[in-house]
């Protein structure tokens, strides 16, 4: 899945923002009831306000993990995102070694390949061979069209267990949360103005 930054702007840290936020809200957080999830807020003051909907929006994104994790069970293993060559999450679809063989590529290539990957043995191939340019032309083709029919199988599948619109619902969500934040930084932040005494 993608990866989320989960930082709030400026140098003011979550904790004390949120705390700051706390002392300074009208009603306790603990009255908002879970009902008035995504509803539109009940209050007047911008602050509860926007605690609200920081709130709804968070919920929202625990309940796109949850569904994100059971559409991800729907896909079979070797098209869902795995441990690559270097032991980092890899989003490229796994290859059995004998499709491997079958294209001509060496027993080390990874099992995870990236069209990059096949450009790269590609060119090494070539450096080895000048002799041979249109077999290697040849063969250089067939990998590359076998790679993208493996990605646009993989691409059908997370359409089809709705993978790929969650993960649109969960993009949003995060862009909500962020301009949220920001919102709240900028309320909480914002200069008092000055009354007579």
């Amino acid at each position: 899945m993608a990866d989320h930054a989960n930082t709030t702007p400026s140098a003011i840290s979550r904790r004390f923002l949120f705390s700051v936020a706390a002392v300074a809200a009208a009603a306790p957080l603990a009255a908002v009831t879970i009902a008035s999830s995504m509803a539109a807020p009940v209050t007047s003051n911008p602050l509860e306000t926007l605690l609200q909907a920081y709130r709804d929006v968070g919920l929202r994104l625990q309940a796109l993990d949850g569904e994100l994790a059971a559409a991800m069970d729907a896909i079979p293993e070797w098209a869902r995102p795995g441990i690559g060559v270097t032991g980092a999450l890899c989003r490229w679809a796994e290859w059995t070694r004998g499709e491997l063989d079958a294209l001509g590529l060496p027993s080390n290539m990874n099992s995870r390949p990236s069209l990059a990957d096949f450009q790269e043995f590609n060119r090494k191939r070539r450096l080895a061979a000048p002799h041979d340019e249109a077999g290697m032309r040849e063969r250089h083709s067939a990998r590359v069209a076998a790679w993208m029919t493996k990605r646009r199988e993989q691409a059908a599948w997370f359409r089809r267990a709705g993978v790929t619109a969650l993960q649109h619902q969960r993009q949003d969500a995060f862009a909500r949360k962020d301009a949220i934040e920001r919102e709240l930084l900028a309320l909480v932040t914002a200069p008092v103005p000055n009354t007579p005494a």
